[in-house]
């Protein structure tokens, strides 16, 4: 539901303007609204900042862009609920925002040379563990004592440039009129080192030869050059295994350069974001010569906490009205549903922010989205499991509020999962050991008599939920058209209920449920609701009523969906049948039943978000809600 909202005012002293947005911002319940934009206060110029805040505004962004940086290089394992909570000097928070700018260059300036070495090391143990690998396979291809009048290149191949290597000994020994030799060697990793061995008068025309070919020969570092393979190869593996050692060093440096500023440096963000809050903010607000005027929204049972706070700071000289709510204005949209439906407000918005005033979805979605997923996968041993992966996710990210929710979610939906696994009899498919609670809806078990009722049941169950969730849609968005006046739009709703009421009633007398009698009552209400649509929306609105039985067979995907869950677990029960070897047998049968959870975990969950953001929500729910976002002090993250 909704949160109630109340559009407030105050008014203060010009000089009591600063204060005002601190205690505003420290308070952080009051979502600023634009005051010129809103036409209500033509007469009213702007806020403008002084030029002190002009002039500090481009060294807030600066800082803003230099923090960003810094926090940019921060080690992928500082936990900062661990290591961020330093003492602070209040003096450093505040210094002006000169200084500050003066603080974290030379931090930056500190930080640079110890990034510049790390660089360094992974760039030269990059370049050594090639240098060697192609040393250690080119080794015992050189020849014992070769004339100092012989040359020798080594370049790497990719496994698949084996057939080049014809090729390339072929222009070789064009270059150098047959003065030259091509040796090669197989790596560990998936390439070919090839040594090639020349005359070193034609050095230039084979290094040439290889440049336009796009050949990369391997240089040796510069320390190396004109060592022996042997010596060389020592000297690369000696120095590879100190590199390591270095890197920790460095990496120890970092690390404590960290710890020693950052609490500093993040409550110097948060402090800057808040003063840049404030600048920005100040944009929105309107003056007269000797008053200022702030207008927002926030929730109607915090105002008179609102008024006790800036009573009792400014004793009477700023002053707090409530505002009467005139047409066009839209409240801001802050959700409030108790835990249980909290958790789905999320997978909500990814939709849209329902208008203020119209109804919230979210209630229904929590109780309609786990069943829809429970009756698509139904089997208790993936029900279980997905349970221990909700339990797990919630534990390892509770302090994540996001992930923690879908863990929420998770072990809902595994748990309704093995509820619907019970009524169907599965548990990691299909077993004769396990009765069915309901034997109408053993959807897997094929082998029993009357199979094809089931199957039948199953799906007339999904259309079933199609039936309800479509209805229920349709109260919902007479409801909301009631509270918003749209009288033509409730006579639509009320026509569409019951065109959907008299088809039915005429489909139970066709099927031989209701007595005769209901064909002229379910032809009259269906003749009545055409009608409606036709007063209501014009005749063209006619074509819509076709998009009402098609909004219902698509939950006949619930089954489709379900019986393919169904498929994978017999085709693992065939695999077990047919293979013999016992640990092939398992192997594969485990290999499918993930597969199977793995698609019936997205799939379900796809699908049934489909379900109510098409089907469901098109019947009632008002796109065009805006977020409440109060004026508040950064949170430390």
């Amino acid at each position: 539901m909704h949160t109630s909202m109340s559009r407030v005012e105050i008014i203060g002293s010009k000089r009591h303007y600063n204060r005002v947005l601190e205690s505003l911002q420290s308070w952080g319940k009051l979502h600023m609204e634009h005051i010129l934009d809103s036409g209500t206060r033509a007469s009213l110029k702007g806020v403008e900042l002084s030029a002190q805040e002009r002039k500090e505004n481009p060294f807030r962004e600066a800082l803003e862009k230099l923090l960003c940086d810094l926090f940019s290089y921060l080690p992928s394992d500082f936990n900062h609920n661990n290591h961020c909570k330093g003492k602070v000097e209040q003096k450093v928070l505040e210094m002006p925002v000169e200084e500050a700018l003066e603080w974290v260059r030379g931090l930056l300036y500190e930080l640079r040379p110890l990034l510049r070495r790390k660089e360094e090391i992974a760039g030269e143990a990059s370049v050594l563990r090639g240098y060697e690998q192609l040393a250690t396979a080119i080794l015992p291809l050189l020849p014992e004592g070769p004339p100092k009048i012989w040359g020798y290149t080594g370049i790497i191949l990719n496994k698949n440039q084996k057939e080049v290597l014809p090729l390339l000994k072929q222009e070789l020994n064009r270059v150098t009129g047959g003065r030259s030799v091509l040796l090669s060697s197989p790596l560990k990793a998936e390439g070919i080192a090839v040594l090639i061995g020349y005359r070193q008068v034609y050095t230039e025309e084979v290094k040439g030869l290889l440049a336009s070919k796009g050949v990369a020969e391997i240089r040796p570092p510069e320390a190396l050059k004109g060592i022996p393979f042997q010596e060389a190869l020592r000297i690369i593996k000696h120095r590879l295994q100190g590199l390591p050692n270095e890197l920790k060093e460095v990496d120890l440096k970092i690390k404590e350069f960290f710890l020693r500023n950052i609490p500093t440096a993040l409550a110097l963000r948060d402090t800057n974001r808040d003063r840049l809050s404030q600048l920005e903010v100040t944009s929105r607000m309107a003056q007269t010569k000797y008053a200022f005027l702030i207008e927002g929204w926030l929730p109607s049972k915090e105002f008179r906490r609102l008024q006790d706070l800036l009573q009792k700071e400014f004793r009477g000289e700023v002053v707090t009205n409530r505002l009467p709510v005139q047409g066009g204005m839209e409240a801001p949209v802050r959700l409030r549903n108790s835990r249980p439906f909290t958790i789905f407000e999320r997978l909500v918005g990814f939709f849209s922010l329902p208008k203020y005033g119209t109804i919230d979805p979210t209630p229904h979605m929590s109780f309609f989205f786990p069943i829809f997923f429970g009756f698509i996968l139904g089997d208790i041993g993936y029900g279980l499991i997905l349970v221990a992966m909700g339990i797990g996710l919630f534990f390892r990210f509770r302090k994540n509020q996001p992930l923690a929710d879908v863990g929420l979610i998770t072990i809902i939906c595994g748990f309704i999962s093995a509820l619907f696994g019970a009524v169907y009899g599965e548990c990691f498919g299909i077993r004769t050991w396990l009765h069915p609670l309901i034997p109408q809806l053993a959807r897997g078990h094929l082998h029993m008599e009357h199979s094809s009722e089931v199957v039948m049941n199953y799906l007339g169950l999904s259309l079933a939920f199609g039936v309800l969730h479509i209805v229920l849609g349709l109260i919902l968005g007479i409801y909301n058209s009631f509270r918003m006046h749209h009288l033509r739009h409730v006579l639509e709703g009320v026509a569409k209920l019951f065109t959907l009421v008299g088809a039915f009633l005429l489909l139970g007398r066709y099927s031989g449920f209701l007595p005769p009698l209901f064909l002229y009552v379910g032809g009259g209400v269906l003749v009545a609701s055409l009608i409606g649509w036709g007063v209501a929306g014009g005749l063209l609105s006619l074509i819509e009523v076709t998009s009402l039985f098609t909004n219902i067979l698509s939950y006949a995907r619930l089954m489709a969906l379900g019986m393919a869950s169904v498929a994978f677990t017999l085709l693992a029960d065939v695999f077990q049948a047919q293979l013999k070897n016992v640990f092939l047998a398992t192997g594969v049968v485990v290999a499918v039943h993930f597969a199977n959870l793995a698609l019936h975990i997205f799939a379900p969950a796809i699908q049934c978000l489909r379900l109510h953001y098409v089907e469901f929500f098109s019947k009632f729910f008002v796109l065009g809600g805006r977020a409440y976002e109060p004026f508040q002090k950064t949170e430390r993250r």
